[in-house]
């Protein structure tokens, strides 16, 4: 009886020290879907592509199907139309497009009065250009990174986003 006891009181202690995870928890970790292999956005936004004149395609469309598997609304215009008139007509989150056209890009989202960030795309990944493009723009996306590398960095330029436009809490 007195083993029993002491069987038991060893069970509560042991009970009591072991980390016990859900069993789901190991799924809702951040930036991972339920079958982790899909990287799941944790700040979903409604993004506006605006490839440059030379992109190709299936690369647009690639980046489409990217942001749309991860949770992300992407819309793709071409160059064709008036990017100020597309961007007031919708509330965009980011606009994403090359960084030679960025600059370009943000006076017009700017004009349009919309309140959607520009995030540049870096097609030269040389020390200069990055330097030069991280000057000019809070945030860069280099072609060298991986999927979820770009979907990260997207999900670190919504939360800095957020993070910005909630009023400042008084103590």
């Amino acid at each position: 009886m007195r083993r029993l006891g002491i069987v038991v009181a060893l069970a509560v202690v042991a009970s009591q020290i072991a980390d016990l995870d859900a069993c789901g928890d190991k799924f809702l970790r951040a930036g991972r879907s339920a079958r982790m292999s899909k990287y799941a956005a944790m700040y979903r936004a409604t993004i506006l592509l605006y490839p440059s004149p030379t992109a190709r395609p299936q690369v647009v469309s690639q980046w489409q199907k990217m942001l749309k598997d991860a949770g992300h609304d992407p819309h793709v215009v071409a160059r064709s139309v008036d990017l100020s008139a597309v961007v007031a007509s919708r509330q965009y989150d980011l606009v994403i497009t090359d960084y030679g056209s960025a600059a370009r890009v943000r006076s017009e989202v700017t004009a349009a009065a919309s309140k959607a960030g520009v995030l540049p795309v870096l097609g030269d990944s040389s020390q200069t250009t990055t330097t030069r493009a991280e000057a000019e723009f809070e945030h860069v996306i280099n072609t060298n990174m991986t999927q979820r590398e770009t979907l990260a960095e997207i999900d670190h330029v919504m939360e800095v986003r957020l993070r910005k436009a909630q009023p400042a809490s008084k103590p």
